[in-house]
């Protein structure tokens, strides 16, 4: 799923927008906010993918087999390797305990639990519900975290949709909430993901809406395409940023300003 969604590339953006012409303060508490904001949106979307990564590329044929693979499998890309242990909650639920795990997404110093409880659907499809265990944090910042994972598909191609709530203290001290919905495409043989979709965020009494169209990037590589739109709730105003698979990306500020902000692209994946 998610190689480090923005975090490599947004807070670069934001530095620019507060330096690079945005003469009303308007504009500069949007490109603050929007900062936070995807930052955290993806940390949440990450946690998702990482708990399900075990059932990427097999359809379980029951929700006690779903759990059985996840054990048996764990959850590769953290740092230590043994940071992370998956035990049984029940035959449908298992419990995720991570020991100050370094990964992809954004997601540093990880530590806590989650509870997840598999499901299948008339359909026969895989079904997800995930929430913390009450001890989660981020870089030491306690975490609320639930989510429902839907499996469209499962094999090389993977296509999941993805609804979370997630809130945490930013690292300025300000309360963040984010209420995610997405359809992820998730390739397993190049690890390139495709997000779609849509976001609710609240910053303190500040609120943003988001719309992800065609996100799609690989493993230290830029984005290779796609367009993020965060609007403000109470403004009105929006920051449009557009990838083209370079190393820049185009911002266009509220005012119609536009300029490329140089990417970093070498994050831990």
């Amino acid at each position: 799923m998610m190689k480090k969604l923005v975090a490599a590339t947004l807070p670069a953006l934001a530095v620019a927008a507060l330096s690079g012409g945005c003469n009303l303060q308007t504009n500069q508490s949007l490109a603050d906010d929007a900062t936070a904001s995807v930052s955290q949106t993806q940390q949440a979307a990450g946690l998702t993918k990482l708990i399900t990564q075990p059932l990427d590329t097999e359809q379980p044929a029951s929700p006690e087999e779903a759990t059985e693979t996840m054990q048996a499998k764990g959850i590769a890309g953290l740092y230590p390797a043994d940071c992370v242990t998956i035990t049984p909650n029940s035959l449908v639920s298992v419990h995720v305990q991570f020991d100050d795990c370094t990964g992809p997404f954004g997601l540093l110093h990880l530590t806590g639990g989650v509870d997840a409880e598999v499901s299948l659907n008339e359909e026969g499809t895989v079904e997800m519900d995930l929430a913390d265990s009450g001890d989660l944090t981020v870089e030491g910042n306690s975490v609320d975290y639930e989510a429902h994972a839907v499996f469209l598909s499962i094999g090389v191609d993977s296509e999941l949709l993805w609804k979370g709530h997630w809130s945490a203290e930013t690292s300025w001290g300000d309360l963040a909430t984010h209420d995610t919905d997405l359809r992820i495409k998730f390739n397993a043989l190049t690890r390139c993901i495709r997000l779609d979709g849509s976001a609710d965020s609240a910053l303190g009494e500040r609120g943003l809406e988001w719309d992800i169209d065609g996100y799609s990037v690989c493993p230290l590589e830029c984005p290779a395409g796609g367009v993020v739109t965060a609007t403000g709730i109470e403004s009105g105003e929006t920051v449009v940023i557009t990838f083209d698979g370079s190393d820049s990306a185009d911002v266009t500020l509220p005012d119609g300003e536009t300029y490329d902000v140089p990417l970093v692209c070498s994050a831990l994946l």
